[in-house]
């Protein structure tokens, strides 16, 4: 029972189990939404900025095409060799600039200092190939030769990797800001060594 005694809303401990089931339900909601939260952030900056945006996308590893590293990336940083590709999907152009890009894949290689959550002294190539549909599928609209590390990174070393400077073709001069999340057995990097990244995110370029 209730009581109103003295001003005060007393409970009875017959209610009590189902204030505890409310916070649990509350907390676990909060855990399950914060990557999403975080994401969410980002994007939230990037519309504030949409007037110079030209492509927001959309960003993951396939599955079979991890990034890889070698030797593998560990706690600390350590020189390794870097390779791989990333789909860019569900693209959009703010400014209207790129109305007909709808997906891309970026592929790229080459060398990084970097460790579980950082990458620097980044130095490669990548290459983007755009397509009109979702998916790298569609109409070919075009190329972009691709210079990454310009990134800070936020969440693992793939932000910096897949930040950088578009150096010539279509978005020729734009810079590309990533965040990536990390993904599956990318989370467990610090505890054991990891040859191979899976993650998604976005990628901004303006």
């Amino acid at each position: 029972m209730n009581s109103k005694g003295n001003g005060l809303l007393m409970l009875s401990p017959r209610s009590t189990p189902s204030r505890n089931r409310s916070i649990g339900t509350a907390a676990v909601l909060a855990v399950l939404t914060l990557g999403v939260s975080l994401l969410a952030g980002t994007a939230t900056g990037n519309a504030r900025a949409g007037a110079k945006s030209h492509l927001e996308c959309g960003v993951r590893t396939l599955p079979g095409e991890p990034v890889t590293f070698s030797p593998e990336v560990t706690s600390t940083l350590r020189h390794v060799r870097v390779r791989g590709a990333v789909l860019l999907d569900r693209c959009t152009s703010p400014d209207g600039s790129q109305r007909h890009i709808r997906s891309g894949r970026l592929t790229l290689e080459g060398s990084a200092d970097a460790s579980c959550t950082r990458a620097t002294k980044v130095r490669g190539t990548g290459t983007i190939t755009w397509y009109t549909a979702a998916g790298a599928r569609g109409e070919k609209w075009g190329t972009s030769r691709f210079e990454p590390g310009s990134g800070e990174a936020a969440y693992s070393p793939a932000d910096t990797l897949f930040s950088g400077r578009v150096t010539s073709g279509r978005l020729a001069h734009q810079r590309a800001t990533a965040r990536i999340l990390p993904s599956g057995a990318a989370r467990q990097c610090g505890t054991r060594d990891l040859a191979a990244f899976h993650g998604s995110g976005i990628i901004t370029f303006t």
